[in-house]
């Protein structure tokens, strides 16, 4: 029995381009290719945490892959950093109604109760403003 050449494997190679027992949509196919996906997300973590200096791009080249945003891990990073984006955002915003409505003669407990907002918080601000 021969055996073919060794074929060198690229990242994200699809099923049918390596041989198999079971067809492409069997089961265990689908459970390799998820596995082989897992790995992967996990080298590409690994490479990204090492080398914090190299660019996307650097990166994507690194690991043969012709579009990094289109990975897992690319998504999670930036569904992370708008998720934190906008709570910085809401923040921002209720510092601000903050500030306008103590200009306004509000009094502490209703800014509080309006902002949900602890009154020690309130009280704080509005010292600093005397």
């Amino acid at each position: 029995m021969s055996s073919s050449s060794p074929s060198s494997h690229s990242s994200h190679s699809s099923p049918s381009s390596h041989s198999s027992h079971s067809s492409p949509s069997s089961p265990s196919s689908e459970l390799d290719e998820r596995k082989r996906e897992e790995i992967f997300d996990i080298i590409e973590a690994i490479v990204v945490y090492k080398f914090p200096k190299k660019s996307r791009q650097e990166i994507a080249n690194m690991l043969g892959i012709e579009d990094l945003k289109q990975t897992r891990f690319y998504q999670e990073v930036f569904a992370e950093g708008r998720e934190e984006g906008i709570q910085e955002g809401r923040q921002e915003g209720k510092q601000e109604t903050l500030s306008k409505m103590l200009d306004a003669g509000f009094d502490w407990e209703t800014i509080a109760q309006i902002l949900d907002l602890p009154l020690d918080v309130v009280r704080q601000e509005a010292k600093k403003r005397r």
